[in-house]
C-alpha cells in the first residue's frame, strides 16, 4: 500500500512540470483577432483591390498577446504604402480598432509605376483611378526602370513641387540626362543635369534665351526642325540641330 502511494506521487510530480509547461504554451496561443477599421482612416486615395487586400490580411492576422506593435509593422511590411498604422485595443477580447494612414501617390511614371510621397513605388492599381488622373506623368528610359534610383525619386518630387510637368513632358535618361520636351513647342528639347535642372527652369537666363531660341528657330522656316538647348555645361548654353552643334552662348 505504502508502495502504491510513493509511487502515486511520484507520478503526479512527474505531471506537475507538464501542467506548467502547458500553462505557458497557453499563454503564447496567438489567438484569431478580429479588427474593426476607423471610419477616420486616411486610404481614401487606395483602390477597392487593395482595401480588399489589407482587410483579409487581417482578418487572417494572430495577434500575440501586447505585440500590437510587431502586427502594425507586419501590416507595414506587407503593404509598404500604408505610412502609419493605429491599433488600438477594443472592449471585447482579441477585438482591435485599426486606423490606417496612406501614402500619397505623386507622380506616374511610365505607364504604370507610381511614386509615392514617401518614395515609395508600386504599381498603378494600387490607387484610385480618379486620384491617379490627377498626378503629373514622368518617363523613365526604357534600360533605366526596372530600379528607379533614390536620385530619380528626388528629381521627379522636385519637378513635381516646381510644376515643370505643365511645360514640358520630361523624361529621365540617366542620372547624367533629363530630357524636356517643351508642350508648346513640340520641336524643342531642353536637356539638363538632375542636380541643376532646377535652377535652370528658374533662371531668367535661360528663359530669356529659350524665347530667343523659339524666335529664331520655333517660329521661323525652321520651325519644322528639332532643336536642343543643352544647358549641362558650366556657365553656357548649346544650341544645335539634331547631332550638330549650331551656337555657343555664354553667361
Amino acid at each position: 500500500m505504502v508502495l502504491k502511494n510513493v509511487k502515486f506521487m511520484f507520478c503526479l510530480l512527474m505531471l506537475v512540470p507538464v501542467y506548467f509547461a502547458i500553462k505557458k504554451d497557453t499563454k503564447n496561443i496567438k489567438h484569431m483577432s478580429t479588427f474593426l477599421f476607423d471610419t477616420h482612416s486616411k486610404v481614401a486615395s487606395l483602390s477597392c483591390e487593395s482595401l480588399a487586400q489589407i482587410k483579409d490580411f487581417c482578418t487572417n492576422v494572430r495577434v500575440p498577446e501586447g505585440q500590437l506593435a510587431r502586427c502594425a509593422h507586419s501590416l507595414q511590411e506587407k503593404f509598404p504604402y500604408i505610412k502609419k498604422v493605429v491599433i488600438q485595443a477594443h472592449h471585447s477580447p482579441h477585438v482591435y480598432k485599426i486606423k490606417l494612414y496612406a501614402d500619397t501617390p505623386i507622380a506616374r511614371i511610365n505607364q504604370d509605376v507610381i511614386l509615392t510621397d514617401h518614395d515609395v513605388i508600386t504599381k498603378d492599381h494600387v490607387w484610385n483611378q480618379s486620384v491617379l488622373e490627377q498626378i503629373p506623368h514622368f518617363m523613365v528610359a526604357s534600360d533605366d526602370q526596372g530600379t528607379i534610383s533614390l536620385a530619380c525619386k528626388k528629381f521627379f518630387k522636385k519637378m513635381n513641387f516646381l510644376k515643370a510637368h505643365n511645360d514640358y513632358k520630361i523624361e529621365w535618361i540617366n542620372s547624367f540626362l533629363i530630357k524636356f520636351y517643351d508642350k508648346r513647342y513640340p520641336q524643342l528639347t531642353m536637356l539638363a543635369r538632375p542636380e541643376t535642372a532646377g535652377t535652370v527652369l528658374l533662371s531668367s537666363h535661360y528663359k530669356r534665351f529659350r524665347e530667343l531660341v523659339i524666335e529664331e528657330k520655333c517660329t521661323t522656316l525652321k520651325g519644322q526642325k528639332k532643336w536642343c538647348i543643352d544647358t549641362r555645361f558650366k556657365n553656357q548654353m548649346i544650341v544645335f540641330e539634331g547631332e550638330k552643334h549650331e551656337k555657343l552662348i555664354r553667361s
